[in-house]
This record gives C-alpha cells, sequence and structure tokens, in this order.
C-alpha cells in the first residue's frame, strides 16, 4: 500500500480485526495487541490462539517489541493493570515539567494535554477558566497570577488523578447524570466486589440556547447527552440510568412519551437503541454528578443539535411587538422567572417571592425561547397585558369555553381561568346572551290518584314487533291508575277501528271509566275516536308532545312486555313458555303468553288470582 494514504490506518485495522476474529479478552488498534487474562493459564491459552491466527495470515512479530507475561501495560495512552486505569507515565512527566504558554497556540496545545485526561479530574473545567478565558477572540494574551494560579493546579490534579476501575460488560452498570443552571455532569460506575467504583467521569458547559432550557429539558438533555457520550460502554449492555429529578422518570416510560414536548420526545426516540431503566436517586445521594453539572467541561461530545431550537409562531391577537417587549422589560416578575430559569430555583416554597408562588407548580415546565418565558409551548405574557389578551380573546363577546381555549392555545398566567371568569360576569352584553346558563325544567305536576277502581285509564300502544309473527305486530295495552291492573291485546293493525274494538271490549268487561289517558298518536286524536268517547261519556286527555314520561305507568308495563320477549329470546324458550314476575306496589303481574289465544296477564292480588 502507498504511504500517505487517508484510508491506510482503517484498512489496516479492518485486517487486523478480520485476523483475530472470535478471539476473546483481546484488544487490537493498528498494530497493538492486548492480551488478557485473569490467570496465568488463561492468558497462556488465549495468547497460542493470537499466536497461531497471525501464523495462518502471514504475520510476524517482532520480539523486543512485546510484553509477555506482565502485570500492567501502558497502551493507547493509559496505564491498564489489575488496579485499574491511570494516565501514562510519561505523559503525567510531561504535563508536571510543562513550562507556562507564552502565547495562545502553546497554551491550546497543553489545555489540549490537559483535556485528554479529564476523565480522571474531578473539575477540570473549572480550574481551567481563567485560561480559557484567554482564548477567547478579541481578548489580548496577559498571562497575570490568576492564571500562573490555575496552570499549578492542573498540573497537580493530573499528577495526583485518582485509579479508574476497569470496565466489565459482564458487571452491573450505572450511569448517574444531572444539570444544573451552568452545565451537565455524569458518572459511569460498576459493581466491583458488591461495592461502586468510578470507571470514568464527565462534565460538559451548556451552550447559550441551553441555558433557556426548562429544568425538566436540561435534566433530558443530560441524560441523552451522557448516554451519548460513554455510548462505546454501553451499546448493547442493560445498565441503569439513575437522576435525581423524578418527573422525568415517568416520561421515559411508555405512556410518558405522549406528554413529552417535541424536544424532549426526539430525545427519547434517539435513545431507543439502548437497553437501559431510569431510577431516581434523591439530590442528597447524587453528589458526584451534581457537582459535574455545576463545575461543568467546556465544550465535550455531545453537543445539543441546533435544530432542537424551537421555532416560534406568536400570534399577538393585535398587540403590537414594540409594546410587547416594553411590558416584558418592565414586568419584575417575567425578569425575576428568567433569573430562577437559569440559576435554578430553591427547595422550598418559602423560599421565594410572593408574585412568583403562583408559578411554583409548573417550575419544571418553564423555558426561555427567544427571550419569552413559556410554560411548554404557550407563552408567559407579562402582567401589564393579561387584562387586554382576555379582552382580546373575547372580542365578539364569545361564551366561557371558547374564551378559554382561544386564550389556552397560545398562553398561560396563573389564575387564568378565574380572570376569565371574573371577565364574563362584568360583561353586560354576554349577560344578556349568554347561553351557557343551565335552563330549570318546570316541576312535574303528580297525578292525582284515583279514588276507586277503573276510574282512570291509561292507553298506549307497543310495537312494531317481530317475536309474535306477521299476525301479531303490535300490542294495545291498557292499565287502571288505581289497581295497576293490566289488560292486554295482541293485534296486526292499529287503526282507529282496532282502538275502539279494544276499549268497547274492556269497557263491557269492567265498565266505563271517568278519563282516560293516551299520547298523540293518530289512532287516538282521530275524528272517530273523539266521537266514540264523547259518546261513551269518558273524558280524553293527551300527553304533551315528545314526553313520554308523562304517560309513565303505561310506558314501565311496555318495559316489562319487552324484558319478556328479550328473556325468551335469549334462553330460545317458546314464548308460551315465559313466565315473568315483576314487583307493581302490592300487585304483581305474571305475564303467561299462549299458542291458543292472544295474550293476556293473570294479575295476583293477595291470594286471589284475576283473569
Amino acid at each position: 500500500m502507498p504511504f500517505g494514504l487517508a484510508s491506510a490506518a482503517a484498512v489496516c485495522q479492518r485486517i487486523m480485526q478480520r485476523i483475530l476474529q472470535g478471539i476473546r479478552q483481546i484488544m487490537c488498534f493498528q498494530d497493538d495487541i492486548l492480551v488478557y487474562g485473569s490467570t496465568e493459564c488463561e492468558h497462556n491459552s488465549i495468547l497460542r490462539e493470537v499466536f497461531k491466527a497471525l501464523d495462518e495470515a502471514g504475520m510476524t512479530i517482532r520480539k523486543e517489541k512485546c510484553q509477555l507475561g506482565v502485570e500492567s501495560v501502558e497502551y493507547l495512552g493509559h496505564k491498564i493493570s489489575k488496579n485499574g486505569v491511570e494516565p501514562k507515565c510519561d505523559l503525567v512527566v510531561a504535563v508536571k515539567e510543562a513550562p507556562a504558554p507564552t502565547n495562545k497556540e502553546e497554551l491550546r496545545s497543553f489545555l489540549g494535554l490537559a483535556e485528554f485526561k479529564s476523565k480522571f479530574v474531578h473539575n477540570l473545567a473549572v480550574v481551567t477558566a481563567p485560561m480559557r478565558t484567554l482564548l477567547k477572540k478579541n481578548v489580548p494574551f496577559e498571562w497575570n497570577d490568576e492564571c500562573q494560579i490555575a496552570f499549578e493546579e492542573v498540573k497537580d490534579a493530573i499528577v495526583h488523578c485518582p485509579t479508574l476501575g476497569n470496565f466489565d460488560p459482564t458487571r452491573k452498570t450505572w450511569l448517574t447524570t444531572d444539570a444544573s443552571g451552568r452545565g451537565l455532569g455524569a458518572t459511569l460506575s460498576q459493581c466491583v466486589d458488591g461495592q461502586e467504583r468510578i470507571v470514568a467521569f464527565a462534565s460538559k458547559s451548556l451552550r447559550e440556547a441551553e441555558l433557556k432550557y426548562s429544568t425538566i429539558e436540561r435534566e433530558a438533555l443530560a441524560c441523552f447527552w451522557a448516554i451519548n457520550h460513554f455510548k462505546f460502554f454501553l451499546w448493547g449492555l442493560p445498565f441503569l440510568v439513575r437522576t435525581d429529578h423524578k418527573p422525568l422518570i415517568s416520561l421515559f416510560t411508555v405512556k410518558g412519551k405522549d406528554h413529552a414536548t417535541p424536544r424532549i420526545a426526539k430525545w427519547i426516540m434517539g435513545l431507543e437503541g439502548f437497553n437501559f431503566d431510569m431510577q431516581y436517586v434523591p439530590g442528597k445521594r447524587n453528589i458526584l454528578a451534581d457537582c459535574l453539572s455545576r463545575l461543568p467541561r467546556k465544550g465535550g461530545q455531545g453537543e445539543a443539535d441546533e435544530t432542537l431550537e424551537p421555532v416560534l409562531h406568536v400570534e399577538l391577537l393585535g398587540i403590537t411587538k414594540e409594546e410587547w417587549v416594553t411590558a416584558t422589560n418592565e414586568d419584575r416578575t417575567i425578569q425575576t422567572l428568567k433569573d430562577k430559569i437559569r440559576d435554578g430555583w430553591p427547595e422550598r416554597l418559602q423560599q421565594i417571592e410572593e408574585d412568583l408562588k403562583g408559578y411554583w407548580e409548573v417550575r419544571s415546565e418553564l423555558h426561555i425561547a427567544k427571550d419569552l418565558v413559556m410554560r411548554g409551548e404557550r407563552i408567559i405574557p407579562p402582567q401589564e397585558l393579561w387584562e387586554k389578551l382576555i379582552g382580546l380573546a373575547h372580542e365578539g363577546h364569545l361564551g366561557r369555553t371558547l374564551t378559554k381555549n382561544k386564550l389556552r392555545a397560545s398562553y398561560w398566567f396563573p389564575t387564568m381561568d378565574k380572570l376569565v371568569e371574573n371577565t364574563m360576569r362584568e360583561c353586560v352584553h354576554f349577560a344578556l346572551s349568554d347561553k351557557t346558563n343551565i335552563t330549570h325544567k318546570s316541576p312535574l305536576s303528580p297525578v292525582e290518584v284515583p279514588t276507586k277502581p277503573w276510574d282512570n285509564l291509561w292507553l298506549d300502544i307497543l310495537g312494531p314487533l317481530t317475536c309474535l309473527g306477521s299476525r301479531a305486530r303490535f300490542i294495545f295495552v291498557l292499565v287502571d291508575y288505581h289497581t295497576h291492573w293490566v289488560m292486554t291485546r295482541a293485534v296486526h293493525n292499529v287503526t282507529t277501528q282496532d282502538v275502539t274494538e279494544f276499549l268497547k271490549e274492556a269497557f263491557t268487561r269492567e265498565g266505563i271509566p271517568s278519563t282516560i289517558v293516551t299520547d298523540n298518536g293518530v289512532q287516538f286524536t282521530s275524528g272517530a275516536m273523539v266521537e266514540f268517547l264523547r259518546n261513551s261519556g269518558v273524558q280524553h286527555f293527551r300527553t304533551a308532545l315528545y314526553n313520554p314520561k308523562a304517560n309513565g305507568l303505561v310506558e314501565r308495563v311496555n318495559r316489562m312486555i319487552k324484558e319478556c320477549f328479550q328473556l325468551a329470546s335469549i334462553s330460545r324458550e317458546n314464548l308460551g313458555k315465559v313466565r315473568l314476575s315483576e314487583c307493581y306496589g302490592h300487585i304483581t303481574p305474571r305475564l303467561i303468553w299462549s299458542q291458543e289465544y292472544p295474550p293476556s296477564y293473570l294479575l295476583r292480588v293477595g291470594n286471589q288470582e284475576l283473569s
């Protein structure tokens, strides 16, 4: 292969991986092969497999470059042993003996060397902050006492850095994350001999746009960034993510995804390829990740995508931009809210100002977008514009529900619903045309109970029915209001003539009543029916239109008859065998259908049966 090809390293790596494929407990980077084992016998067995694979591929090894049977080795800038991972000795010496930088290029080289050891050093970003300031644009390079002190602290921190544990894919793995108003922090740890041991530290400072995120969005960003930062350790392995923000647990469940904001939903979708569970850990037990988030390292992997910043389409309902900006700048509550969102909220409600207590319950949902304070996707307007926004939403004298929905679509502020209700009560035009008032129906007039049997009758027609065959599609139902005695007849037609014949038979058997009550069916309102009842001396009353409950007693009997048919249909019995009892006051009617005679009722009154 010609020298200088950009793909040469990748081709070499692919060849070596193909040669050593299938051999366990080895690591290969280019021409450096690391073989490890827990015992000497295991180590030698794996080493023979490596030699055999290289021999079959025609590869040779220079003996003087090999280290065989050692308990520690320097590999890829680290010293690896059974105790864990430490920085390489010559790199530590290089940092310790490094002279103070004299220009930005030398400072940038020193910080690059220090950043390579960032996973071993606690709070490296805070220590290097004075020196990183010199790398900004339009800042002259002036090495002062503060930079010299920071320079010495960095060298001392790297020289005395702790030993990190070796990562073992078979061990239980934890990823602890946290977010503050300044940055994100994470620690990767594993269970070793029953105790938790740190594998690596990580921290990242927040960008300008990320500083405006709500608390829950920063906590979700910490999980998203940390998992991607350590993805080469975590990919394909089950692990536990620990956070001190309890609302985040429910968002990462199947049902919680539906309630996540678009930004958080995008992060959750980006983590679906990982196998992890979420666990809540109180802040007092999450000290390490919390410290790293409050003292973050500048930059870092997993930078949030700029496209995650929401694009706002704000409809200001007739309020000019200048009016909105002026009201926002003069509103002390809005400015204080921005400070709380950036710097963090206190732990207890009693520690905040009185005018901010209305925002306490939704504090985790608040964030800043384009200099606007938002609750989710809704804007929190300055208090000076609350009344005007409600008035604009109520334009046209809309009802309560429409006015509230119009406001809720784009805005939120404390006691919004209560202020809308107050506006509704003060609006004279709305009061005059209000259709939301409850319509109280006039009280029912109870029917006076007759003093004697067969004095007041109630008549109705039940049907059409299909279960009785083509010869009996309807049933006449006649009820005595005093005794609740029922008389029925199954008929094919329901003309006025059929009704009058049924009533003639009833009057002949039991006598002529004083009154009869029906609905407004054409059979009951026809001239022939009116003449028949007048000649019989019966006073006819009709119920109100579309008001069946005015004839409630007979309707209840109709319901009982329908239940009989339903039970017969379910049990698949012949209608002649159906026997159903249901109580009406002191009378128990027993319905018996006969195949030989039209359906009729037997009524049991005390110990007597009336047919």
